[in-house]
């Protein structure tokens, strides 16, 4: 459904300006990746203004992005696969209540983690083996700044991530 849209959108900015634009598969692919951002947003987004939640949810979208980034992991066959656990993971968090006192136990699971399989890289990505000390060390640095904010949100979203890679390094 989104490859589908994003490629027939991709086709009229090719038509509109064939000088000037990319080719129809490299737009596919970044309109793809562009609309499933958004989507997954959108939905967590209204799933916290029902739930009132609004703050934490964008909180929990953010952190959970950004781990994601910098500590990579595989991906499922489809975008409409990987929207429905992203919305639904990323709206689960702000409604999980953890005890302050399991806080830095979480941090210390997912700096672990994050030390032992980040990044996960997939087959098909360009990002060299140079790069990949930095982006451990930035996933690192990211869990660990929990140890200051002491975020449930934080903990839960790179706990999910943590998982993630646990899960997918199988």
């Amino acid at each position: 459904m989104i490859e589908r849209f994003s490629e027939k959108l991709a086709i009229v900015i090719k038509t509109a300006n064939p000088e000037e634009t990319s080719s129809i598969a490299v737009m596919k692919y970044q309109l793809s990746i562009f609309i499933h951002l958004l989507l997954v947003f959108t939905i967590c987004f209204i799933a916290g203004g029902l739930t009132g939640e609004i703050h934490k949810t964008v909180i929990a979208f953010v952190s959970f992005v950004m781990i994601r980034f910098f500590s990579g992991g595989r991906h499922l066959k489809t975008l409409e696969g990987c929207l429905g656990v992203s919305t639904i993971l990323i709206s689960i968090i702000p409604h999980i209540a953890v005890h302050p006192s399991l806080i830095n136990p979480i941090n210390i699971i997912n700096a672990l983690t994050m030390l032992l399989c980040a990044p996960l890289l997939n087959r098909k990505e360009t990002i060299t083996k140079k790069a990949v000390p930095y982006l451990k060390v930035i996933s690192i640095i990211f869990v660990c700044s929990n140890f200051y904010f002491q975020s449930d949100i934080f903990a839960l979203a790179f706990l999910s991530q943590s998982l993630l890679l646990i899960f997918w390094r199988r």
